[in-house]
């Protein structure tokens, strides 16, 4: 891997980690996730996001769940996890080419990268992989628990990161980080926000593909959370 790429894994561990263990931890404003109090439903605003990707439906457990079929490429998409029209969390896609060092027969050669990226507003926060460099969202399956013993972090993180290219030596290199690999990218996001100054608990299906080896493309397919403050939720429960 090249100098200039490690540069840029460093800066992005600098700005984007933070994370908080939900069990014990006392500090800071997401010390509700240790709440076990429950909060009576509250009154849901709708946005035209939601009317337009599909109309929420509440289960009788609380938990509000949101169709949608929102490709996220080269662009930003602003979640509203209780659609009341304050973005709770923030995913970026970007993809890049750029012309390296290296010189082929055939002309200058390219670098690429493609780079998925979360991030929680506020002090908001996402389900980390705790063994995973950098605390990258975690990827989660159908029926993981999402609550008061998970890990979160706060700010932001790479769900997945590829690159490839070729130095000025014309040495080919390439690198990946993340849990959201395209041949296995289809999961779930454990999420924890404020709703009224107490912590509910939500998730958000995405499907990651690729096109080459490096370029990504997400699809977001739908989300939900659950209306009672401290309450845990299931990753795809609805």
């Amino acid at each position: 891997m090249r100098s200039s790429d490690s540069s840029r894994y460093a800066l992005a561990a600098c700005a984007f980690v933070m994370v908080l263990t939900a069990c014990n931890s006392g500090g800071g404003q997401l010390t509700p996730l240790g709440s076990t109090q429950n909060a009576a439903p509250f009154e849901r605003a709708k946005t035209r996001a939601s009317v337009a990707q599909g109309t929420e439906k509440v289960s009788p457990d609380g938990i509000v769940y949101t169709p949608a079929h929102v490709r996220i490429v080269n662009s930003t998409y602003n979640l509203d996890l209780n659609n009341d029209g304050t973005t709770d969390f923030v995913i970026t896609e970007s993809n890049s080419t750029y012309q390296s060092g290296c010189f082929g027969r055939g002309g200058p050669l390219y670098d690429v990268d493609g780079s998925l990226t979360l991030t929680a507003e506020g002090t908001n926060g996402f389900e980390v992989s705790p063994s995973t460099v950098n605390a990258a969202a975690a990827k989660l399956i159908r029926g993981s628990l999402i609550g008061v013993s998970q890990s979160f972090a706060s700010g932001g993180a790479f769900m997945e990161h590829r690159n490839s290219g070729y130095d000025a030596h014309c040495v080919p290199y390439g690198g990946r980080r993340g849990n959201w690999p395209p041949a296995r990218g289809r999961g779930y996001l454990g999420l924890a926000f404020l709703v009224d100054g107490e912590i509910h608990y939500g998730w958000a299906h995405v499907s990651v593909t690729g096109s080459g080896p490096v370029y990504l493309n997400a699809t977001l397919t739908g989300y939900a959370y659950q209306t009672k403050a401290g309450k845990s939720i299931k990753a795809g429960q609805r």
